[in-house]
């Protein structure tokens, strides 16, 4: 199915990279341009660094330090409204923390997701028993209701596993992702019924990292490694824990988990192997 439901956050990522384009192509610095308009230096960077929203206002005051044409300024300016519209996942309130609130809309708009999972299946992959069992021991103070919109929310993020644009999607587990006994016996055959399937996907590899294979690079934990489309922002590292997260963009930080990866992928056993495995666990959950 084609993934036509709104973006707001490909587009402000979109809108900063331009004009972070047309600056330095125009070797202009942030304290030059925000002289100009009557913005402070520290709210324009935070605009360039994606903390703050660009509003159509801003780029009409910066088309003229930026020396943007007319068919320019109007292209940015559309972008802008469209980045100030609501993300289809808004309609699911306090589902999204605000924390949260931007991976949503990258991991819709990725080229491509690389991840390491040491402790649970990722979103993308869990059923909605999994999930269950997963916000009943980790958030026990939610009510029914609430802990059933994080589903609903969770279940509709994995939309883009059948759209049209569909990232190329890489999971590493941790062998005790698929060892743990999350919600069950029952809950768990049919969570790695829900891999194995999954897996079969031309654009989807899953591997599984052995205990055998003792101490490894990302000993630290679960990350993300995010690919964005061409010309739209720098690759991107996501950290979540328990409330909260970080998003690391920073060269040495790329090239350090980027390494991470590789390491875990070359340790890892290979998909077909992985799956076999997978379904060795399987029989254990009767």
């Amino acid at each position: 199915m084609p993934n036509t439901r709104p973006n707001p956050t490909l587009r402000n990522l979109k809108l900063r990279e331009k004009l972070r384009s047309l600056r330095l192509e125009q070797g202009k610095r942030i304290e030059d341009i925000a002289e100009s308009v009557g913005l402070s230096v520290s709210a324009l960077s935070r605009m360039e660094n994606g903390d703050r929203k660009i509003l159509p206002r801003t780029v009409r005051l910066l088309a003229e330090p930026l020396n943007l044409t007319n068919a320019q300024k109007n292209e940015l300016i559309t972008l802008a409204k469209e980045a100030e519209q609501h993300g289809w996942w808004t309609e699911y309130g306090q589902a999204v923390p605000k924390w949260f609130d931007s991976y949503v809309g990258l991991e819709a708009a990725a080229d491509s997701i690389r991840t390491y999972e040491n402790e649970l299946v990722h979103g993308l992959l869990q059923t909605p028993e999994y999930a269950r069992a997963v916000y009943l021991a980790a958030q026990p103070h939610l009510s029914e209701e609430e802990r059933e919109r994080y589903i609903e929310l969770r279940m509709a993020r994995q939309e883009v596993l059948t759209s049209t644009e569909c990232p190329d999607l890489w999971f590493i587990l941790n062998e005790a992702v698929i060892r743990r006994v999350v919600g069950g016996p029952a809950v768990m055959r049919d969570q790695l019924t829900r891999i194995l399937q999954t897996a079969e996907a031309p654009n989807v590899r899953i591997q599984v990292l052995p205990y055998s294979i003792g101490a490894h690079a990302a000993m630290d934990g679960r990350f993300v490694l995010l690919t964005l489309p061409e010309h739209t922002a720098p690759d991107l590292v996501y950290i979540e824990y328990s409330y909260g997260s970080l998003y690391l963009d920073r060269k040495d930080d790329l090239k350090r988990y980027s390494w991470m990866f590789e390491q875990l992928r070359a340790d890892a056993l290979a998909p077909s192997t992985s799956s076999s495995l997978i379904r060795q666990v399987m029989k254990e959950f009767t």
